[in-house]
C-alpha cells in the first residue's frame, strides 16, 4: 500500500489530506443547500425588538429574514457590530416557529476568546453550545470523531461562532457529520 503524501492536478500541488478535505467541503456544502419553506419574519422581528428592549438596523433585520430564507448562511462583521444580537434574534425567532427543532451551538475551541463568545451565545440564547470537538466526540487517542457520515449528529440547526478559527480538517469533519436537512449559520470576523 502506497502512502500519497500530495495531489496534483494540472499545475498545482496539495498536501494530499488537504486536497481530500477541500472536497468534501464543496461537496458537503452543494448538500446542504436546499429550499427552504418561506418565513415572513418582519412582525416576529418587531416582536424580539420589544421582548428585548432592542432596536435593530436595516442590515440586522435582513440578514435576519435572509437566515430563513437559506439553508446555509454566513453572518460577518468586526467585533461590537451587532453579530451577537442579530443571533439572539434569529434563536428567538426560530424557536418560535420551530419549536421542536433541535438547535445546537458551537465554536472551535473552549479556549478565550472564542469559548467566551459562544458561552455569552448560550447565556443568552439557552441553547447547548460545545466546542466542535466535543460536539463531534473526538477521540484524542486516535484521532477520530464519534459523529460523522455514518454516525451522524442530530440536530436540525448548526450555529457556529468564531468560524474564522475553524481549519479545514475540522470543517470537513462537522460537515460531514450534519444531516443534509440540518441548516447552516457561520458566523466570524
Amino acid at each position: 500500500m502506497a502512502l500519497q503524501y500530495l495531489y496534483v492536478e494540472n499545475t498545482r500541488i496539495y498536501p494530499f489530506t488537504l486536497h481530500e478535505d477541500e472536497v468534501t467541503i464543496a461537496k458537503e456544502l452543494q448538500n446542504h443547500l436546499f429550499n427552504v419553506e418561506q418565513v415572513e419574519v418582519e412582525n416576529r422581528i418587531q416582536q424580539v425588538e420589544f421582548a428585548l428592549a432592542i432596536t435593530y438596523d436595516q442590515e440586522q433585520k435582513d440578514a435576519i429574514q435572509l437566515f430563513f430564507d437559506r439553508s446555509f448562511m454566513i453572518l460577518t462583521g468586526g467585533p461590537g457590530t451587532g453579530k451577537t444580537t442579530t443571533v439572539k434574534g434569529i434563536l428567538e425567532i426560530a424557536k418560535d416557529i420551530y419549536p421542536e427543532a433541535k438547535i445546537q451551538l458551537c465554536a472551535p475551541t473552549a479556549q478565550q476568546p472564542t469559548g467566551r463568545a459562544s458561552k455569552r451565545l448560550a447565556q443568552l440564547s439557552n441553547c447547548d453550545s460545545r466546542t466542535i470537538h466535543s460536539l463531534l466526540q473526538w477521540n484524542l487517542e486516535d484521532n477520530t470523531f464519534g459523529k460523522n457520515e455514518d454516525e451522524p449528529l442530530d440536530v436540525d440547526f448548526i450555529i457556529v461562532d468564531e468560524f474564522s478559527m475553524v481549519d479545514t480538517h475540522l470543517f470537513a469533519q462537522l460537515l460531514k457529520a450534519l444531516p443534509n436537512r440540518c441548516r447552516i449559520l457561520l458566523i466570524g470576523d
